[in-house]
């Protein structure tokens, strides 16, 4: 019943583990509207349930690490998967809106267990070339549960409601359950027992943010996801505000975005030399987000134009977010669990950064969206230089 770490079922387990946060949002976005009315809360207060499960998701990512380190991947696994499937239960009974916001947090916090442990398994088993590829394939199936989840959504909630949607997560989550308990192997080769003493746990976090080269691709990672929250925070104002693009419109130019970003995803894992192809997704980035500046300086920011370059960004966000992941872990083989919890964190830091930053900013044109693309593109250029040039194809970054 075990799946080997070398069969391609492993690397698709671990992508939905990977998976589960994109599920729990995108899933739930086309049933805000009506969860709120249900509940008998203003229709703003529906973003409150995706801030409560990123809050628990990006929190619980420091915790789930050193935990993982300690007592080993499988049962620390295990106990995130029941927290997720008892949550989206908890979710799909909710009789009030409170009640459902404490079960959305805990939602995100066991959705942070299959993240932090699924990129930590990877590193536990393969090394150099054989990491980088997994996760680059990890990043596409991450890629396309934005493109699927919102579909699924809405057909649930055809059928079901809105509470079918959780239920439906409460399912899934039950099945990662089941998976992880009758197929998976521990990977961890030894545990640590000092990793949760404060001494050991302070060392191992001053050594994740203290490698130059593994915190600069932790911060590469983090600034690319500034960039694409830039576009996932602007681009509904600009395109169905601003534009005048219709919902299903936008969820196209959604969906293009994502399959750039899977794109880019898939063909890092068929190439060889992941700093190269870094380097050139972050050269994208940096030339489109200035294409994006170029248009609304030349008051030529339209639809197609625009979204080519959107595409074409998310195309070289899918070159970078492999590379930084597997750059920021790598160093660390004896506390993997520490460095992927660091990374995700540090990324969630990044993207939320970067949509608090240009909300306040938006002033009626795209000029914040192609502001933040472009800045958070070349900083994460800056970084590359002083922080992770000098170790591009050392241990296999």
């Amino acid at each position: 019943m075990l799946i080997r770490p070398t069969s391609p079922w492993f690397t698709v387990f671990l992508a939905a583990l990977v998976g589960m946060p994109a599920l729990s949002i995108d899933m739930s976005l086309p049933g805000l509207s009506i969860i709120t009315g249900a509940l008998g809360v203003p229709i703003g207060s529906g973003s409150l349930m995706l801030t409560t499960l990123l809050t628990g998701f990006g929190g619980a990512q420091l915790i789930f690490g050193p935990v993982a380190d300690r007592f080993g991947r499988r049962p620390v696994l295990l106990a995130g998967l029941v927290l997720f499937a008892l949550a989206g239960v908890a979710c799909a009974v909710a009789t009030g809106f409170g009640w459902l916001l404490v079960a959305r947090a805990v939602q995100g916090i066991g959705a942070a267990a299959g993240t932090v442990l699924a990129f930590a398994m990877v590193q536990d088993c393969f090394e150099g070339e054989a990491a980088r590829r997994r996760i680059a394939t990890i990043n596409t199936v991450m890629a396309l549960a934005p493109i699927v989840a919102p579909i699924i959504g809405a057909f649930v909630l055809g059928i079901a409601g809105w509470r079918g949607i959780f239920a439906v997560l409460g399912g899934f989550g039950t099945l990662l359950l089941a998976v992880t308990a009758l197929g998976s192997a521990e990977t961890i080769r030894a545990t640590n027992p000092n990793a949760l003493r404060p001494s050991g746990l302070l060392r191992s976090y001053r050594r994740a943010v203290t490698h130059r080269v593994a915190f600069g691709n932790t911060l590469v990672g983090a600034l690319g996801f500034g960039n694409l929250f830039s576009f996932i925070s602007g681009s509904p104002l600009v395109y169905v505000d601003q534009l005048g693009v219709s919902r299903p419109g936008f969820a196209l130019i959604f969906a293009g975005a994502s399959a750039g970003l899977m794109v880019g995803s898939l063909l890092v894992g068929r190439l060889k030399r992941g700093g190269a192809l870094m380097v050139l997704g972050m050269a994208i980035c940096v030339l489109s987000g200035a294409g994006l500046l170029g248009l609304h300086v030349a008051g030529a920011f339209t639809v197609l134009p625009s979204v080519a370059l959107l595409v074409l960004n998310a195309f070289g966000c899918g070159f970078i977010f492999p590379n930084a992941t597997h750059g920021a872990i790598a160093p660390f083989r004896d506390m993997a669990g520490v460095a992927s919890a660091v990374s995700g964190a540090v990324r969630m830091a990044g993207g939320a950064a970067a949509s608090a930053v240009l909300k306040p900013l938006y002033d009626g044109t795209p000029l914040a969206m192609s502001l933040g693309i472009f800045g958070s593109s070349a900083l994460a250029v800056l970084v590359w230089l002083l922080m992770v040039r000098p170790g591009v194809g050392r241990a296999g970054l």
